[in-house]
């Protein structure tokens, strides 16, 4: 998967604006044990499936599955030891790296149904081990067109934050993200070439945060949807030290779904 990603040159923010200047540059990339305790009971939520015609839908309760998923972006691993829900959940791994090194780790899926769509929901569970440290920031939601410019929910050492590679708009929740416990990002995304787009973030414990007015679409349409920690080299200011997030129970589709689903 050929991708380009928002590379951070400036990244001064008042708690919930600012000016994020990015370049796109293509991504590239590369454990510890978690507590079984984490382990959800396997006979209760865990039974759970996927409604049918969702554009995706993983539980991640078996191997990752390489014809909806492409697994060329860095390190990761199906973790049987911690779990949003049900038995396992995807582990991604980044290791310790220096200033201005790009790193990553992630898994992709294009489908002609997320390029056909006008709004898109993209759901997925998170647990982090620790963030980002001083003023680097991760990439962990994108929408985008393989190889052009996207639609981006950043993690950053004291914000969650969308943003717009196209008109270079940005929005954030002005809270730090919890750490050693799930939680759940639900990004709603209005497409548009035109400035009538735009993208909301609810959560089970972060504040709702929005960016609207915005153009949020190229041509040819954006197609695919990737998950999973990532950093361009103009976004890794500082050495970065190793860390871990998982992710559960991912869903995208271009009808509403809910945390709950």
């Amino acid at each position: 998967m050929t991708r380009m990603v928002a590379a951070l040159a400036i990244f001064a923010l008042a708690p919930a604006c600012g000016r994020l200047e990015f370049a796109p540059v293509p991504r590239d990339s590369d454990t510890d044990s978690a507590d079984d305790s984490d382990v959800e009971d396997a006979t209760g939520d865990a039974a759970a499936a996927c409604s049918p015609g969702l554009i995706v839908c993983d539980l991640f309760e078996a191997p990752i599955d390489s014809l909806r998923w492409d697994i060329s972006g860095g390190t990761f691993n199906l973790d049987t030891t911690i779990a949003h829900r049900g038995a396992s959940s995807v582990r991604f791994s980044i290791p310790a790296t220096p200033a201005g090194t790009q790193v990553g780790s992630y898994i992709g899926h294009t489908d002609p149904a997320i390029a056909a769509a006008s709004q898109l929901w993209t759901r997925a569970w998170v647990r982090m081990s620790a963030l980002p440290t001083s003023t680097n920031a991760a990439e962990l939601l994108v929408v985008q067109r393989s190889g052009a410019l996207g639609n981006f929910v950043f993690i950053r050492n004291n914000d969650v934050q969308l943003y717009h590679q196209i008109d270079l708009q940005n929005g954030g929740a002005s809270v730090v993200a919890p750490l050693d416990t799930w939680f759940c990002l639900l990004w709603r995304l209005t497409l548009s070439t035109t400035n009538t787009g735009g993208s909301v973030v609810t959560s089970d414990v972060l504040p709702t945060f929005a960016i609207s007015n915005s153009i949020t679409q190229t041509s040819p349409a954006m197609d695919n949807v990737s998950f999973g920690p990532f950093f361009a080299t103009n976004n890794i200011d500082e050495p970065q030290p190793a860390f871990d997030v998982w992710i559960d129970d991912v869903i995208v589709d271009d009808a509403p779904v809910t945390c709950a689903d």
